[in-house]
């Protein structure tokens, strides 16, 4: 199957095929191979499943959304019904112990969930949280894209930025810096400074592009999904690199493997709206 899917990609190049033909070409034929001769290795990693965001546990599984409930699946795994009636799908991230901070957009809460399934909130009366993030010290991050905030709670919940237009998106750099994407503003990736709360953009303006999941991949470099553009971007000073394009995909969320139970830490996986899939790239 995989030599058959080799030969269809050559004839490809030889003939009128675009880069996406080529990639579903091996992804047809070759599901749990990664295709060569990309400048992004891309792949459906089988039964996982989220919408906007994704999240690791501490367990070794992805944890999505489906847009009413929250399911878990081990790496290669089936999904699993892990939160009936858990709407988590504006955000997500791993504490250290096991738990998970979460966002439910609509009841305008962040939730801690125990992997028992047990809740208590971090934050209430928000519009719409989204981009969670948990740092090293336990404290969570989170933004309010409509009110134009940044927040962490640590635990007690406090407005760090109002400088960033629509903020979306959360990670870390590994100088301690919080990294956030922005949905409508002049520019989609900003570092803030968590004791200040001045920001920076991270490379140079691209006001055509709509941020959504962020991270910092193993190379250094921090990863973007554009989801008005269908792609993942490497941004640099000097301009970004497209590290995969599929107008097919409606792409969002966007997390470094955890290095735990066959979720690669040297990969980033992204999640489909469209689909409810997730993603592995590797390069």
């Amino acid at each position: 199957m995989c030599a058959h899917a080799a030969h269809r990609a050559h004839v490809a190049l030889l003939g009128s095929w675009g880069r996406d033909d080529i990639l579903a070409a091996w992804l047809l034929a070759c599901t749990d191979t990664f295709p060569d001769g990309l400048p992004v290795s891309v792949r459906v990693v089988p039964g996982a499943l989220a919408t906007e965001d994704l999240a690791f546990d501490a367990a070794g599984r992805v944890v999505g959304s489906d847009g009413e409930h929250l399911w878990r699946a081990v790496y290669g795994g089936p999904a699993e019904l892990w939160l009936p009636g858990l709407a988590a799908k504006g955000g997500m991230d791993g504490f250290d112990d096991g738990d998970l901070a979460v966002s439910e957009p609509e009841q305008g809460v962040v939730w801690r969930v125990s992997a028992e399934g047990g809740r208590e909130p971090v934050a209430t009366g928000l519009t719409w949280p989204n981009g969670v993030a948990v740092d090293d010290a336990g404290a969570v991050w989170f933004t309010e894209p409509a009110e134009d905030r940044v927040w962490v709670a640590d635990p007690v919940p406090r407005v760090v930025s109002e400088a960033i237009r629509a903020p979306n998106g959360v990670a870390f750099a590994p100088d301690g810096r919080v990294l956030v994407a922005s949905m409508y503003g002049d520019h989609p990736a900003w570092r803030l400074d968590p004791a200040s709360g001045d920001v920076e953009q991270v490379g140079p303006t691209l006001p055509e592009v709509y941020g959504d999941g962020i991270a910092v991949a193993a190379d250094g470099r921090v990863v973007l999904v554009d989801v008005e553009g269908h792609q993942v971007l490497a941004l640099g000073d000097d301009g970004p690199d497209v590290l995969y394009a599929n107008p097919a995909r409606w792409m969002a969320g966007l997390a470094r493997g955890s290095g735990i139970g066959g979720w690669d830490a040297d990969r980033l996986y992204v999640s489909d709206q469209a689909t409810h899939e997730v993603l592995e790239l590797a390069w």
